[in-house]
């Protein structure tokens, strides 16, 4: 079990691509809220990786040579600080999947993220936002389907 910071990166790259991404030209993470991206402004990405350095002591557990399981549980505990933490999120921000350019955000001026999802600019069709949209502002309501939108349907 490579409890490095590089190892720990490349085990936990896949999980975290669902949930984090890092633009280094925003100098900024963002997380995934289950709806849309938002910049990370509470710390959620430690809570993240937190959690998923946590979830390595389970496997901690199962090894059988004594000597062993005490030897990566010593290693395991000294990953739980805030300066390991912190050096985990750094060497996850340059992963593929994870770091992004300034040009992959808001790729397509004819989609807009709602609270229910995209909406297609060109014909007014919706769909479930997912992670690899990558779009960074969200309108603050959702589009009511009992509305006819009459003036925008006249100016398309």
């Amino acid at each position: 079990m490579d409890l490095t910071d590089m190892g720990l990166a490349l085990e936990f790259r896949d999980a975290a691509r669902q949930t984090m991404r890092h633009c280094d030209a925003l100098d900024s993470w963002f997380v995934w809220t289950g709806k849309r991206w938002r910049r990370d402004e509470d710390q959620t990405r430690y809570r993240v990786v937190k959690s998923m350095v946590q979830s390595i002591k389970d496997r901690i557990d199962h090894i059988d040579d004594d000597d062993a399981r005490k030897a990566t549980l010593k290693q395991w505990r000294g990953r739980r600080s805030y300066a390991k933490l912190t050096a985990l999120l750094q060497t996850l921000a340059s992963e593929p999947g994870i770091s992004t350019h300034m040009s992959d955000w808001d790729l397509d001026p004819y989609e807009m993220q709602t609270p229910d999802g995209i909406i297609n600019l060109r014909d007014g069709s919706l769909r479930p936002a997912t992670p690899d949209d990558l779009l960074r502002r969200c309108t603050a309501v959702a589009p009511d389907e009992t509305v006819k939108p009459t003036r925008w349907l006249q100016f398309l």
